[in-house]
Parts: C-alpha cells; sequence; structure tokens
C-alpha cells in the first residue's frame, strides 16, 4: 500500500529537482552571455592594426600586383586572354618570387598607418557615442551595448578617415612604381624617389 502522503513528497522533491535545474541553466547562460561580452580589447588599437595591416598586405600583395599589371598592360589580342593565373606564373618564371612584391613597399610603408588609423578612429567614434549616451543617463558597461547606428557610423568615419589619409597616396605610388618597373629603363630608384618625383610633377 502506497501512501498519498509519500506520493506527494515525491513530487514535490521532483519539482525542486526541476526547479533547481532551470536555475542552473540560466545562471550558466548568463555566465556564457558574460564571456561573450567581455570580449579582448586591445589597449593600443593603433599598434594592433598597425601590426595586422602589415600581416595582411604580405599575404594579399599578389593578388594585387597581378591585377595591376593586367590593367597596366596594352590591351593586345595575346594579352586579353591573360587572367591573374598566368600573370602569377609569368612573373615567377621571370622575376621570381620577389617579383610578385614589385612596389610593395608604399603598401608596406602605408599599411601601418592605414590600419591604425581605421582602428583608432572606429574605436575613438564608439567611444565618442558612448560618452554622449552616459551623458543622457544611460549605463553602457559592456562593449556589447554599442548600438547598430554607433557601430555604423563609426565604420564610416573610419573608412573615410583612411581612405583620404593612406588609400588613395598609397595607390597612385604603387601604380606609378609598377607602371615604370615595365620600362626599357625605370626611373624611379626606391620608394623615396619615386615619391619625392611624383610630388614634384604633380604638386
Amino acid at each position: 500500500w502506497a501512501s498519498p502522503f509519500r506520493a506527494r513528497g515525491s513530487d514535490n522533491a521532483e519539482q525542486y529537482g526541476q526547479g533547481r535545474a532551470r536555475q542552473r541553466r540560466v545562471t550558466m547562460s548568463k555566465e556564457k552571455r558574460r564571456e561573450g561580452e567581455t570580449r579582448y580589447k586591445p589597449k593600443h588599437p593603433f599598434l594592433a592594426g598597425a601590426i595586422t595591416g602589415g600581416i595582411e598586405i604580405c599575404i594579399t600583395y599578389p593578388l594585387e600586383y597581378a591585377k595591376c599589371q593586367l590593367q597596366l598592360k596594352p590591351k593586345t589580342s595575346q594579352q586579353a586572354t591573360e587572367s591573374l593565373l598566368s600573370v602569377l606564373r609569368i612573373t615567377l618564371k621571370s622575376k621570381g618570387a620577389l617579383g610578385l612584391y614589385d612596389g610593395i613597399s608604399s603598401w608596406l610603408f602605408f599599411s601601418f598607418p592605414r590600419a591604425a588609423f581605421r582602428f583608432s578612429t572606429y574605436e575613438y567614434v564608439l567611444r565618442v557615442f558612448e560618452s554622449c549616451r552616459e551623458r543622457q543617463g544611460e549605463q553602457v558597461a559592456k562593449s556589447s551595448d554599442r548600438t547598430g547606428s554607433a557601430v555604423f557610423v563609426a565604420g564610416i568615419v573610419a573608412g573615410l578617415v583612411e581612405s583620404s589619409t593612406c588609400m588613395t597616396p598609397m595607390h597612385c605610388i604603387q601604380i606609378k612604381m609598377q607602371q615604370d618597373s615595365m620600362r626599357r629603363d625605370p626611373i624611379y630608384r626606391n620608394f623615396f624617389h619615386a615619391t619625392k618625383s611624383i610630388v614634384k610633377e604633380e604638386v
């Protein structure tokens, strides 16, 4: 014979156990959310952006070199069928692996300030938004509290600063150096000589 009091007690114990399990799941989800919110933020975004920019350029520059070679070469029936892979293969045969990095000096020179301006401007604009929200009485505790509009505006401003200060002169010098390297008697000796000559000619 089963006592009804014992069944009722077992039901209460089961409900208590289910409640504790739900509480543990909620606690674990909160802890995971806090871990996501407390993501790593570099203390020096200028330096972090400069290092990542240099690594990025060293990896992706051969494709940029091949693209510029296709754009600078005159359009003939033979060269019209060339592709990025054919340009890379011909350059490797004629100039070696270092030939894929002709004109990279301008990219390396500007890659550090380029990425540094981008990251530092982005973080600065976000901090301005956060300070404005704090003045209005809103509490901004974590980086995940940043609004989508603030991130959007910060990205636009960072891109404008990067393109106006670094991207335009970088591409100008790089293209002129690559075009000069295709001549029989190149004029530019190095990056600094090319920059000085371009400034004299254009300004």
